[in-house]
C-alpha cells in the first residue's frame, strides 16, 4: 500500500470509495452515558490523527472522514462538522479535553485503560494501536487495545452485548443513497439486535428526521434532511467517525478502467 503507487510498470489508482470505518461506543458502556459521555465522545473523537495514521499506516489509501456517509455517496459533505469534532489539533483545546476526560468528572487514572478491541486475526492492528497510542497521547490516560483472538469471537461480543469496550465497525451500502449508511447504523429500529446498530443507540431527534427523509419524494430535500440526521450523530456520536477507504487498485498499462459507486471494476467500460 505504501509503494504501489509509484510502480512505473502499472496504472494505480487510490480514489474515493463506498467504505465508512469507525469505532462504536455502547450506549450502556460505564463513563459514557448523560452529560459525562457526551464530553468523553467529543474528547476521544477530537483526539485522534486521523490524518498521520492515513498517512503512516494506510500509505494514503483512507481518507479521514468527515461525515458518516462516504465520498461516493449523495449527501457526502466536507463542511457537515462545524463544530470541529473530528479536527486533530495537538495543541488546541488539548488542556480542556484532558479536564473533561479526568479533573472535571474526578475518576481515577487508568479507568479506561481497555479502550479499543479488535480481532488479532485480522488487519486490524496496526491502526487500532495507532488510535490507542493517538487518543493516550492527547489526553494523558490509559488508553490501550485489547485483541480478541479470532473475529468470531468479537462478533459474539458484540452481538450478545458482552463487550466492556469500543470496537471497530463501519458501513457499505448495497446502493448510492444516505439511507443505506444512516437507518441501519443508527435507527432506533436497527438497535437491540435487529440491525447493524450494534451499539444500541436510540436519539427521537434522529429518528424523526430519518422518517421524514424517508418519507420526501424530491431527492435534494431528502438529502438536506439526512444531514441534518448527521448533525445530530455529530452531537451524540454514537461512533467515532475514522476514515474512507479508498478504492486501491492497478491496471496494466495504457488499460483504463472505471470504478463504480460501489468501488468495483466497470468491466463493460474498460478500454486500452
Amino acid at each position: 500500500l505504501k509503494t504501489y503507487q509509484n510502480e512505473k510498470n502499472i496504472t494505480a489508482v487510490s480514489k474515493p470509495g463506498p467504505s465508512f470505518s469507525a469505532f462504536t461506543i455502547s450506549q450502556n458502556l460505564k463513563h459514557f452515558q448523560g452529560e459525562e459521555g457526551k464530553y468523553r465522545r467529543q474528547a476521544i473523537a477530537h483526539a485522534i490523527d486521523r490524518e498521520n495514521i492515513a498517512n503512516a499506516i494506510f500509505g494514503g489509501t483512507v481518507t479521514p472522514a468527515t461525515d458518516f456517509l462516504a465520498p461516493v455517496i449523495k449527501g457526502y459533505d466536507t463542511d457537515l462538522d462545524t463544530d470541529g469534532v473530528l479536527a486533530y489539533d495537538e495543541t488546541k483545546d488539548r488542556g480542556t479535553l484532558q479536564r473533561f476526560w479526568a479533573n472535571y468528572f474526578n475518576l481515577e487514572k487508568g479507568v479506561y485503560e481497555k479502550l479499543l478491541e479488535y480481532s488479532a486475526d485480522g488487519t486490524d492492528k496496526e491502526w487500532v494501536e495507532a488510535a490507542a497510542n493517538s487518543i493516550r497521547n492527547a489526553l494523558g490516560i490509559d488508553a490501550e487495545s485489547y485483541p480478541f483472538a479470532t473475529s468470531k469471537e468479537l462478533r459474539s461480543a458484540i452481538q450478545e452485548r458482552t463487550i466492556d469496550a469500543a470496537f471497530k465497525s463501519g458501513m457499505q451500502s448495497d446502493y448510492p443513497h444516505p439511507e443505506g449508511y444512516l437507518v441501519q447504523a443508527y435507527d432506533s429500529s436497527a438497535a437491540d439486535g435487529k440491525g447493524l446498530n450494534n451499539g444500541d443507540y436510540k436519539s427521537d431527534e434522529f429518528d424523526a428526521l430519518i422518517d421524514q427523509a424517508a418519507a420526501e419524494t424530491d431527492l435534494d430535500k431528502a438529502v438536506s434532511l439526512y444531514r441534518q440526521s448527521e448533525r445530530v450523530l455529530l452531537k451524540d456520536l454514537p461512533v467515532i467517525p475514522l476514515w474512507y477507504t479508498n478504492v486501491t487498485a492497478a491496471s496494466a498499462k495504457n488499460v483504463e478502467v472505471s470504478y463504480n459507486y460501489m468501488g468495483v471494476p466497470e468491466y463493460n467500460t474498460i478500454v486500452k
